[in-house]
């Protein structure tokens, strides 16, 4: 068996450089981008709130996928996450209370958990965070692997 020619040895440097790049900066994309579901909050709704008026509140503030926690508590994906419409639910006099929320800037909290509805505006999001990305990461990962192998092997057949 003969070894690689330096040439060679030199675009395979090349390759796994451009690898670790590539991993680097689609690893660092995928943490920096947000979930492609909506945020769950919990609201606690005022007592004077009714059944039909907490339907009305939902609707109106785009809360979906609502499932009762205890006592007034609610938790639901929140599909609006517009300043204004976040503001005007923690503003509502039938809103007693809210998690995952900050209600100083009007704004969900950044940990808060991923829901189960899609947010149609994050469609960038939703592909950084399929299985197409995944494979895209894995490739990458594997082509540090196996060049490093090739490497590697090629050093001992020199010996």
């Amino acid at each position: 068996m003969h070894g690689l020619k330096i040439s060679d040895r030199s675009t395979v440097r090349v390759f796994i450089a451009v690898s670790v790049l590539m991993l680097a900066g689609a690893t660092a994309l995928r943490a920096s981008m947000p979930s492609p579901f909506a945020p769950r909050v919990d609201v606690r709704w005022a007592a004077t709130i009714d059944d039909g008026q907490r339907a009305a509140l939902e609707q109106q503030f785009s809360l979906r996928n609502g499932v009762r926690r205890d006592g007034e508590t609610w938790e639901y994906d929140l599909v609006d996450l517009s300043t204004a419409s976040v503001a005007a639910l923690v503003a509502h006099p039938g809103v007693a209370d809210t998690h995952n929320i900050d209600r100083a800037i009007g704004r969900v909290a950044p940990d808060a958990p991923a829901g189960t509805i899609r947010l149609p505006e994050r469609r960038a999001a939703a592909l950084v965070h399929s299985i197409l990305f995944d494979w895209f990461l894995l490739f990458w990962a594997s082509s540090i692997v196996v060049s490093g192998v090739w490497l590697a092997a090629d050093a001992d057949a020199r010996d």
